[in-house]
């Protein structure tokens, strides 16, 4: 069975790339040239030598290197890029608890209220108003920002 299913291979023709159908089967491209699809499984049984192209090299490499990269990525994942993430979210924490507690130091030496804050021209300029109601960004906190006069050129 498998000099004829050599023979089929060598009779086949080589340019064929992609699925075809024709009158009685369905081919497909393979490295051994367009095969029948009863054919592929007979192919794959007999154990025939494929032809070796650059591709099947190319693809060979990638299938062999793919373990190994994905085991570094995973490694540098976990043992370098979450601890960073875990010490830049210590680090942020601290810097915000600091800047907290400077605001309400702040907020006491001036009587309970915020001091009063410089608005320079070019501060909360509107030309129109937002989608929303008001005159106020989405993100807007009476706590730490200014509060922009409600008509526009404010």
């Amino acid at each position: 069975m498998a000099s004829i299913l050599r023979s089929t291979i060598a009779r086949a023709p080589r340019a064929t790339i992609g699925l075809r159908a024709s009158s009685n089967s369905v081919h497909t491209f393979t490295p051994a040239g367009c095969v029948p699809m009863y054919a592929q499984k007979a192919i794959k049984e007999a154990d025939l030598p494929v032809r070796e192209t650059a591709w099947s090299r190319e693809r060979d490499a990638m299938r062999d290197h793919a373990p190994e990269a994905s085991e570094l990525w995973r490694k540098v994942t976990y043992y370098v890029a979450l601890p960073c993430v875990i010490v830049a979210g210590i680090w942020t924490y601290k810097k915000e608890t600091e800047h907290a507690a400077h605001i309400e130091h702040e907020i006491e030496a001036n009587g309970g209220s915020p001091p009063e804050r410089v608005v320079y021209e070019y501060m909360l300029r509107r030309t129109k108003p937002f989608p929303w109601s008001g005159n106020q960004s989405l993100f807007h906190n009476d706590k730490t920002n200014i509060r922009a006069s409600e008509e526009f050129g404010a």
